[in-house]
């Protein structure tokens, strides 16, 4: 009964986008939003190819990995982005890649002193796979679904900020992912003059107030937005005033800290929720 309310309040609050979805028609673009607590970790799947972005802490490698192989039954991620090397995003991925065998595996640097990358180096180097940094306008494709990345990182930034954006679309739907880019990368992306618009954006950085600012929002425009988050933080995440910008602009928010993992389906017109127990199983 849970399940259906969310699907059916899914379906109340996204609007139906009109349009031919034409070389979708007989693809769907699975999103899983898992529930890694205070990290990031997305599973993309669409026509038989599958995209990991981010992984989690190492108090999510459980889930990833019971995720990956019991509940997706996967050997092989054709695409891993590592949208920046903090160890709430990067170190889940160590884990994702002791069990599946890494394609093209991207990264906005090669080099970072911290224990997550160096342990996903070392998974990369076995498996002798190297990191492509992308630049903005790179892309890829992902069954149907076009994944481009939108950000041109400076290595004067906040590591936070030199995050890896990419904007994946699927028909006449779209998705927004951020990492913790903040204020200076969303001003850059703003001045770049990139198409932002998406369906669905992934809040940056949890939802901090650093980031999420009105002026990006309102380029974005999205219908719903996710939220990964762990419940009771100790950074208070999200942050209130961004949560007031969300609520201002009619956004319809899920967050992990209260749903557990979320998946997401669109068929290239329109987008239906589902949501899970917080042990990962369906």
């Amino acid at each position: 009964m849970k399940r259906l309310l969310c699907f059916l309040l899914c379906i109340l609050f996204l609007p139906v986008l009109c349009a031919s979805g034409e070389g979708t028609a007989s693809e769907t673009l699975t999103v899983h939003f898992l529930d890694v607590g205070q990290g990031d970790a997305a599973i993309l799947q669409c026509g038989g190819q599958t995209l990991m972005i981010d992984g989690g802490d190492r108090n999510a490698n459980r889930l990833v990995y019971s995720y990956l192989t019991e509940t997706l039954h996967l050997d092989r991620l054709d695409y891993v982005i590592a949208t920046h090397p903090h160890d709430d995003h990067v170190k889940g991925l160590a884990t994702a890649l002791t069990v599946c065998a890494a394609g093209t595996v991207y990264s906005p640097v090669t080099e970072f002193d911290g224990e997550g990358f160096r342990d996903f180096l070392q998974k990369l180097d076995e498996q002798g796979t190297e990191i492509t940094v992308p630049h903005r306008g790179d892309a890829f494709m992902l069954g149907s679904a076009s994944v481009t990345f939108l950000s041109e990182p400076s290595g004067e930034w906040d590591m936070n900020d030199q995050s890896l954006v990419t904007r994946i679309v699927f028909g006449n739907t779209s998705f927004l992912f951020t990492g913790d880019a903040a204020w200076d990368a969303e001003q850059d992306l703003l001045e770049s003059g990139t198409d932002l618009s998406a369906t669905l954006l992934k809040v940056g950085h949890h939802g901090s107030a650093t980031s999420t600012c009105q002026a990006f929002l309102e380029a974005v425009h999205p219908a719903c937005a996710v939220i990964s988050v762990g419940a009771g933080n100790r950074y208070g995440h999200p942050a209130e005033e961004t949560l007031m910008r969300l609520e201002h602009m009619n956004v319809s928010v899920f967050r992990t800290d209260r749903l557990g993992t979320i998946l997401c389906r669109s068929n290239g017109e329109s987008l239906s929720f589902e949501m899970t127990k917080k042990n990962g199983k369906w």
